[in-house]
């Protein structure tokens, strides 16, 4: 599961993969149907899912994702999300949003 929450943006997104083998010759990597949740102090809020195909030159290609709206992080809440996949896995992982919100850098290039 791939998933960065960005402070700056109302939507947020993630992705999920899977593994294959490397002799198969059209893997499909992209999870469909799972749960996403992002589990808050006092809420917990789901990622909707959806897919995107483009069919440029009559090729085929899917782009499964996971989009969550209307939300911006709160500096040092306690943040976990969880991911139930089809198969019955759960992945998840816990952080703290930063208490900082920007960092600049000088713009006269440093030493």
């Amino acid at each position: 599961m791939n998933c960065i929450l960005r402070n700056d943006k109302d939507i947020q997104f993630a992705t999920i993969k899977s593994s294959y083998p490397p002799n198969e010759e059209n893997p499909a990597t992209d999870v469909r149907n799972a749960i996403i949740r992002l589990i808050l102090p006092d809420t917990t809020l789901f990622f909707k899912d959806s897919v995107l195909s483009e069919t440029p030159q009559n090729i085929r290609s899917v782009n499964s994702f996971y989009y969550l709206k209307d939300f911006h992080l709160v500096k040092g809440m306690k943040i976990k999300i969880e991911a139930s996949l089809p198969d019955g896995t759960v992945l998840s992982s816990e952080t703290i949003a930063p208490r900082y919100q920007t960092i600049t850098l000088p713009m006269d290039g440093g030493g």
